[in-house]
């Protein structure tokens, strides 16, 4: 068995290393994860980012042992909790540390509400990479995630409005009866203008061209990626916003030696979303940490 990647002073140097990322290193890390086909290592940056992200951004020199401290610990409860779950047993909230510097939340509730967030960006995350990284990986990531999240911190709840609603007059479908009437017309529309927004402003003045190039090449190849991509799946930012997605998928498509003509379209589309060149630049360096790392 070869020796973990992310030791806990690794995990220190992500979370502490990138300032632009603070609040979202641990999205950018486990796409990347995600795409190396590692997520055996992505539970170690789960519970450290769900520990970390409750306190206030501190790069102190003199704080780098508490916080190397709070990642072994996180190591530790991540596999703890996997063999937990593998026998059945339910997987109780993460011990918050004894020193509360620099804590940002006043009660238990506020902080696993905080906790909750950073659950719903990484799922949110791993579902929007789906389409890059291939849905066999996001659904191993997704696997070993929900083998280590805390029971109190998952939810049942749908993020995005479906489109049909169930008609015991309809058609049956693994979802549910539905039939015309069941339509959210309203939802569909909704979903279309978000993927024709996101679209264009990913591309910016060559959209009408890198559309026309998509029908050209193959006319469902446009249909796919706008009616299941760009709509209801990119497009959507009510967890993540546009700048979070198109940093996150920086974050998977670098490791996979795409043309550098490829990479720049994403790298300036995140500038496009708002995303500054700062940030771009520490999600690149942060990646190629990541990967410098799993070849070692």
């Amino acid at each position: 068995m070869s020796s973990p990647v992310l030791t806990p002073e690794v995990l220190y140097d992500l979370a502490y290393g990138y300032p632009e990322l603070c609040d979202t290193w641990y999205l950018y890390a486990i796409a990347c994860l995600t795409e190396l086909n590692l997520p055996e290592e992505i539970p170690r940056v789960f519970h450290f980012a769900l520990i970390q992200q409750l306190y206030e951004y501190e790069h102190e020199p003199e704080r780098r042992e508490f916080w190397v401290g709070v990642a072994q610990g996180s190591v530790s409860s991540s596999e703890e909790y996997a063999e937990l779950f593998k026998n059945g047993e339910e997987l109780a909230e993460l011990e918050i540390p004894g020193d509360k510097t620099g804590l940002k939340y006043d009660s238990v509730e506020e902080a696993r509400q905080k906790q909750r967030l950073v659950v719903d960006s990484v799922h949110e995350m791993l579902l929007k990479i789906s389409m890059f990284v291939g849905m066999p990986k996001s659904i191993n990531s997704f696997m070993v995630l929900l083998s280590v999240t805390p029971k109190g911190l998952l939810s049942d709840e749908y993020k995005r409005r479906g489109i049909a609603k169930e008609d015991h007059a309809g058609v049956e479908t693994i979802a549910g009866v539905i039939s015309e009437e069941s339509i959210d017309v309203d939802s569909v529309v909704s979903n279309l203008v978000r993927g024709s927004e996101y679209f264009e402003t990913f591309y910016g003045e060559a959209a009408s061209d890198v559309r026309r190039d998509f029908l050209h090449t193959y006319p469902d190849l446009w249909y796919f990626v706008y009616h299941h991509v760009y709509s209801p799946l990119l497009g959507f930012n009510d967890v993540l916003d546009p700048r979070e997605t198109s940093l996150a998928l920086i974050s998977c498509i670098l490791p996979q030696g795409l043309h550098h003509i490829q990479v720049d379209e994403y790298l300036q589309a995140a500038l496009h979303f708002g995303a500054t060149p700062s940030e771009v630049t520490h999600v690149k360096q942060l990646v190629t940490h990541i990967m410098e790392l799993s070849k070692k």
